[in-house]
């Protein structure tokens, strides 16, 4: 009798037949093209359809991330394994869906009514790391519920996927990607046993900022019909071209090379993600997040005001979103300059964000929190100006126009110092899988009893949400639907 372990679990999609690895009531299928293989040659186009294939392809082992250099959130997430293994040719999502109950087989649900709704990871990294490989977003624990399909998706990186030249390259790569990821989906997720109809994008961090760019994009619109926005950078817009393309000049005056698609896929990839670092140290900037490739602002594609764009343009869609308290904890707690700020940096940044205000609301944040320290008024002030405010105003815009939504303050704060509940701390929690953090030291000195039962109540509210657009039910405290009157939010 074949075991878990012996047994490959396969699935026919459009380019062929795929065999995976089952594990503990879970399928898991992974490196799956969505798109075609561009390689060097073609660096900066468009995704193509992906090929098809004779055979059955090997689905069993996690594929290659996009080209990237190091997080610089490594000191805080610590790192995974599978950042080593990149490829410009990683147009690749995986798959994790409950195994059937017959288990010597691997048919899926055919039925409609039988298919389960479909949770889309799309991954952050501040628009220059992450993958969906990482062994920190497997979709097992979700998956194991019985309840949905878990798909996570690779899309370009930093330069390789954002750089804009006018008449030469034409921006938005990464974006595109996942539209063409999203098409994918919708076209074979049934014969994963999901519902194409019941897709719910998921987004963290730079993540969030795509979810919300389909949001707004009518190449995306009505193709998915719930969406999760955790700790949105909202306060980044897509770039003006102009702007973009000023970027582009100086990213090929740093290479050396001229400013055409041309010369730069005449160079190794290496000199391409260290040009990255030379833009980001060439204008450094205090107390804030570095300028980097963003996707265009073009009305065909991504609107300038993307929130009020997704707003509008996903109006009625149910929107589950949150922040954590300190968010820019994570950035700032090994950012010695923010760390050993003196009280006129402080107050110049405050008049940054508030104008002529921001020198009298320093002074009363200081008033009111004698025990604060400056760092703790710059990591509040910048996590307000980025994250918080742009989420409340996104809830508020999304409400108005008909969608449900939830809110939520994730609160669970780090025992290492200055970090607090920072950026990404939620995502431990979110699949459950705390073991594959073993050097984040944002985790250290972890309750892990406290933590586990914590993720449990996540998980459930966020597979009632995926269900049924609600995240209420079963043994959770009542999360009322978010109103502009008294913005009633759920704490974690």
């Amino acid at each position: 009798m074949q075991t878990d372990s012996e047994f490959q679990p396969q699935v026919l999609c459009a380019q062929g037949a795929l065999a995976g690895r089952r594990s503990k009531g879970v399928d898991a299928f992974f490196d799956i093209p969505y798109a075609a293989d561009l390689g060097p040659s073609r660096r900066f186009s468009l995704p193509l359809p992906p090929a098809s294939w004779n055979g059955v392809r090997d689905a069993s082992q996690p594929g290659p991330v996009f080209p990237q250099m190091t997080s610089r959130l490594t000191p805080v997430m610590g790192t995974a394994s599978e950042f080593a293994n990149q490829s410009e040719n990683a147009f690749r999502l995986n798959v994790w869906t409950p195994t059937p109950p017959e288990t010597n087989r691997a048919s899926y649900p055919e039925s409609a009514h039988t298919k389960l709704p479909v949770l889309l990871w799309i991954h952050g990294g501040g628009w220059l790391t992450g993958g969906a490989p990482l062994s920190w977003y497997r979709g097992d624990s979700l998956a194991k519920s019985g309840r949905v399909v878990v798909v996570s998706v690779n899309y370009r990186l930093g330069a390789l996927g954002n750089l804009y030249l006018p008449t030469d390259t034409p921006g938005s790569m990464a974006l595109q990607d996942l539209i063409a990821a999203l098409d994918w989906v919708h076209e074979n997720i049934g014969a994963f046993g999901g519902d194409r109809n019941a897709i719910t994008l998921c987004g963290q961090s730079a993540g969030a900022w795509y979810t919300t760019a389909l949001m707004a994009s009518p190449a995306a619109s009505r193709r998915f019909a719930r969406a999760i926005l955790l700790s949105l950078p909202g306060s980044i817009k897509p770039q003006h071209p102009e702007n973009a393309a000023l970027l582009a000049l100086r990213y090929c005056r740093l290479l050396g090379v001229a400013p055409r698609a041309s010369a730069l896929r005449a160079l190794p990839v290496e000199r391409l993600l260290e040009a990255q670092m030379l833009v980001a140290r060439e204008r450094t900037v205090f107390a804030d997040i570095p300028e980097t490739f963003l996707p265009i602002a073009d009305d065909a594609l991504l609107p300038a005001d993307m929130l009020s764009a997704a707003a509008a343009r996903s109006a009625g869609v149910p929107v589950l979103l949150g922040t954590l308290p300190e968010e820019m904890g994570a950035f700032f707690c090994s950012d010695q300059a923010v760390i050993n700020a003196d009280d006129a940096q402080i107050r110049a940044r405050f008049e940054t964000v508030h104008g002529t205000e921001g020198g009298r609301r320093y002074d009363a944040r200081q008033t009111a929190r004698p025990e604060a320290s400056g760092y703790d008024h710059l990591v509040e002030l910048v996590s307000e100006e980025i994250f918080h405010a742009p989420t409340q105003r996104l809830a508020g815009a999304l409400a108005k126009n008909g969608s449900p939504v939830f809110l939520y303050n994730f609160t669970w704060r780090s025992k290492t110092p200055l970090i607090g509940a920072c950026h990404c701390m939620e995502l431990p929690f979110l699949f459950d899988n705390f073991e594959s953090w073993p050097d984040a030291t944002m985790l250290a000195r972890l309750d892990l009893d406290a933590a586990r039962g914590l993720a449990k109540r996540m998980q459930t509210a966020l597979l009632n949400f995926v269900e049924r657009s609600d995240p209420n039910g079963g043994e959770l405290p009542t999360w009322p639907a978010y109103n502009e009157a008294d913005k009633p939010a759920m704490v974690f």
